[in-house]
């Protein structure tokens, strides 16, 4: 079985562009060595991010992201297993959303090259429809 994890933060102030750019680049460098997929979405400072893969790993990962400085209020949100990875071929994606992007699919996420739309309507996992949930409210700054 495969541990899903989905936990969001808050970005420090001081967070640069930069800093992302190291974030994605020591993220995929290190989730393909230990087998861990998954997703990281940034907006309005805010971090929504679900890791994939065995369960020791991603705790592992996990309780090292509790404790980088560059992100405040680290919180669990979901955990679920499931037999298959939602990100299979994704070290760890990224999309920075925007605020204008909500006019695209009616106002649903512009995920397109990391979930599939006719895929989340019809969630095959708990871990996805969470996933698609609380990003939906970032991103209408509701949550």
């Amino acid at each position: 079985m495969i541990s899903q994890l989905i936990y969001h933060s808050i970005a420090v102030e001081s967070l640069t562009a930069q800093d992302i750019q190291d974030i994605l680049q020591t993220a995929r460098s290190f989730n393909t060595d230990h087998q861990i997929t998954g997703c990281l979405l940034f907006h309005n400072r805010e971090f929504l991010q679900i890791l994939e893969g065995e369960k020791k790993a991603v705790h592992q990962l996990y309780d090292k992201i509790t404790l980088d400085n560059r992100h405040t209020h680290v919180y669990t949100i979901f955990e679920d297993l499931s037999t298959d990875r939602l990100y299979q071929n994704w070290a760890m994606a990224y999309h920075a959303l925007r605020t204008q992007d909500m006019q695209e699919l009616e106002g649903i996420l512009p995920m397109k090259d990391f979930i599939n739309l006719h895929t989340l309507k019809e969630a095959t996992s708990h871990s996805q429809m969470m996933f698609y949930f609380v990003a939906n409210k970032i991103m209408k700054q509701q949550w």
